[in-house]
């Protein structure tokens, strides 16, 4: 089946409503979808003349079924809608070192320095810990606190 797409503004914000042809419709505002299923057959309707759609010549139509009426707006020339600036186009971020111990990340209009945090503690001399061939398949490994012993894995052990 074929896709049928409607865009509608309603009170200023548009709304678009995609037949997708498989008994389900999508209403999107640009941000959010919902996709609504066809529900099952209701008694019959009346003859059809129950809704009218009347065009108010002045860019918006009225919908109304004899008991609900909503105005709905073309869109056309429409306050809201108009293009926004474009972004920065991200390589416009600079990172400088200070030579200080500080960097600043700029973006043209804010700099931020952020200091070089403190030292880690000093570790061991990387010879305290030792790794023993124990000669039976398994290996003791102590760092003069704690003591483990590993297996080679040879024949699944």
């Amino acid at each position: 089946m074929e896709q049928t797409e409607l865009m509608v503004c309603i009170d200023g914000a548009s709304v678009t409503v995609t037949d997708n042809g498989d008994g389900t419709v999508t209403v999107s505002d640009g941000t959010t979808d919902v996709i609504i299923s066809k529900g099952a057959d209701g008694a019959d309707g009346v003859d059809g003349t129950s809704v009218t759609v009347t065009d108010n010549g002045d860019g918006t139509s009225t919908i109304s079924d004899g008991t609900t009426t909503i105005i709905v707006s073309d869109g056309k020339d429409g306050v809201d809608g108009t293009n926004g600036t474009d972004g920065i186009d991200g390589a416009s971020v600079t990172v400088t070192d200070n030579g200080d111990g500080t960097v600043t990340v700029s973006d043209g209009t804010t700099d931020v320095i952020i200091s070089k945090g403190a030292d880690g503690a000093d570790g061991v001399d990387g010879t305290s810990v030792t790794v023993t061939d124990n000669g039976d398949g398994t290996s003791t490994i102590s760092d003069g606190t704690t003591t483990v012993v590993v297996s080679d894995g040879k024949d699944g052990v």
